[in-house]
């Protein structure tokens, strides 16, 4: 399953789950890994390519974690400042 059709099953089983941040992670460790976060609506429209594609949801954070996710990921200072 890819990480569009996983977000748009959990999102229309709990829409308020659209708000919610989530890291999308395809072909980790391979030259081409990608790994994104933001908002799970945000994420719906990313593309990640071929699998094997896994998705984490993240809650409540480190400060040093909310950097990382910054850094790292692509997450947005907005996106992070509750979480932290």
């Amino acid at each position: 399953m890819t990480i569009r059709d996983a977000l748009a099953k959990l999102t229309t089983a709990d829409p308020s789950l659209e708000t919610r941040l989530a890291v999308g992670v395809a072909r980790l460790g391979s030259r081409d890994e990608k790994v994104k976060a933001s908002r799970m609506k945000t994420l719906v429209e990313e593309d990640f390519g071929n699998g094997p594609h896994s998705i984490v949801v993240v809650g409540k954070l480190h400060f040093m974690e909310a950097e990382a996710l910054e850094l790292l990921c692509g997450a947005g200072p907005k996106d992070l400042r509750e979480l932290t």
